[in-house]
């Protein structure tokens, strides 16, 4: 994964937020972003995501959708089914939100209905970041083959300190930096890494 280009995406601070706050799974190393990323370079949606955007709804839908394909990717890995409902909250009134006529339009337009919360904003949202993210995985798995999608999916998912991850209480502690004036030396009677 070239961590680089995940720098150059743009997607709504708010939005951003409201997806990373209610993942199932931190997602450690940025996958979510990344993908976009690719999905960009491939011209399926814009680097910078401009809420005057024509199809605003349906690249939100699909930022929610690679996170959703994120959560169920590592639910899946965890030795979990992968069951995990949408939890995103993304309906309001105003952007960078989307609206709940926006979402009934979009699900008209692309025959999503939900069964189980027939005509509810949250029904509809879920069926409709559901459906994408089938959608997107195909297109990643097309853009990046299905081995390097996998790959990427794996990498996203692992731990940048793993020693420092408590599994049972999904805690993580980032280690402190290098204090300044110390470095990295080899210590020539053992030869491993010490901090001096």
């Amino acid at each position: 994964m070239d961590t680089d280009v995940q720098t150059e995406v743009q997607i709504p601070v708010d939005v951003r937020i409201a997806v990373k706050q209610t993942l199932s799974y931190p997602d450690w190393q940025e996958w979510i972003p990344w993908a976009w990323a690719m999905l960009a370079h491939a011209g399926d949606v814009p680097m910078a995501l401009d809420e005057d955007d024509p199809d605003y709804l349906s690249h939100v839908i699909t930022f929610a959708s690679l996170a959703h394909l994120f959560e169920v990717f590592v639910d899946i890995e965890r030795g979990d089914d992968g069951s995990i409902e949408v939890d995103f909250d993304l309906l309001g009134e105003d952007r960078p939100f989307i609206t709940g006529i926006e979402l009934v339009r979009y699900c008209e337009r692309h025959r999503y209905y939900d069964e189980y919360f027939p005509e509810t904003e949250y029904g509809l949202f879920g069926i409709a970041v559901d459906e994408r993210m089938r959608e997107v995985k195909n297109r990643l798995g097309d853009v990046l083959g299905t081995p390097r999608l996998f790959t990427s999916l794996s990498v996203g998912y692992t731990l940048p300190y793993p020693d420092r991850y408590d599994e049972f209480s999904d805690e993580y502690e980032k280690p402190d930096p290098t204090p300044v004036g110390r470095s990295r030396t080899v210590d020539a009677s053992t030869s491993s890494s010490t901090t001096s």
